[in-house]
């Protein structure tokens, strides 16, 4: 058997009215092929490293994204990270979303679950990675955890309660809860972001083809055709319903 040439297969989806079962149809130069999932464990593990390249990729794209917004002009804003917050600011709200979106999706591997991606430990990485590359790594892991996420320790978002005393009228006495949200994180560093988020790919792509090769090499190939045909259907379903 030789390795399916993946340019040439395209499919199509059916999926169900509440979204939680999916249903794939498989084509080979437009014509319908036999399909079945190769639920193995170096087969899940291909699968799960699939998905974080999926994660990777959008946070490429959201990243160009913020890059296009007016607000990140030089000429626009040249202190934009210093600008006051404000929600009725749309271009900020926009903005904020996409750097957070971008932290929180980054990060999302690198935080234990029960999903088919792998958890990846930072250390993995490490040594992979630039000293600067690794430092923001791991700033943007803490902004997810102590920032985003969760309402922890960070210097992004401080909350005070505050007496006022105004010495002019009888030393009036009254009191306000101020919270300081100015700083938006990342936000000058973007491209360090996106070179970031690109040498991470890189080495999810090198597991995956190192795995993939395995896979085909170890498992799938040992298989005679005539057991392959006998699992294939003519579709495959996606599906985390038991």
């Amino acid at each position: 058997m030789s390795q399916p040439n993946e340019p040439n297969i395209t499919f199509e989806k059916e999926i169900s009215h509440e979204h939680n079962i999916v249903k794939v149809r498989y084509f080979k130069d437009k014509h319908p092929i036999k399909s079945y999932a190769f639920d193995t464990s170096l087969g899940k593990q291909c699968a799960g490293l699939q998905l974080i390249i999926k994660d990777l990729e959008i946070v490429l794209a959201t990243l160009k994204l913020t890059l296009t917004l007016p607000l990140m002009e030089p000429s626009t804003n040249p202190n934009i990270d210093y600008f006051q917050f404000t929600t009725s600011n749309p271009d900020q709200l926009i903005l904020t979303s996409l750097i957070n979106s971008s932290i929180i999706t980054y990060a999302k591997y690198f935080t234990q679950g029960k999903g088919l991606a792998p958890f990846i430990n930072s250390e993995k990485i490490k040594s992979e990675l630039s000293s600067d590359a690794y430092i923001l790594h791991e700033k943007i892991i803490d902004l997810r955890h102590n920032f985003i996420a969760h309402g922890g320790v960070n210097d992004f978002e401080l909350a005070k309660t505050v007496i006022l005393i105004d010495l002019t009228h009888s030393h009036s006495l009254t009191y306000v809860h101020h919270v300081h949200h100015s700083v938006m994180p990342l936000v000058n560093n973007i491209e360090a972001f996106i070179d970031l988020t690109e040498s991470f790919l890189r080495i999810i792509k090198s597991m995956l083809q190192k795995r993939s090769k395995a896979l085909w090499e170890t498992e799938i190939n040992k298989i005679p055709i005539g057991l392959h045909i006998s699992k294939a259907g003519d579709h495959v379903t996606f599906s985390n319903k038991s």
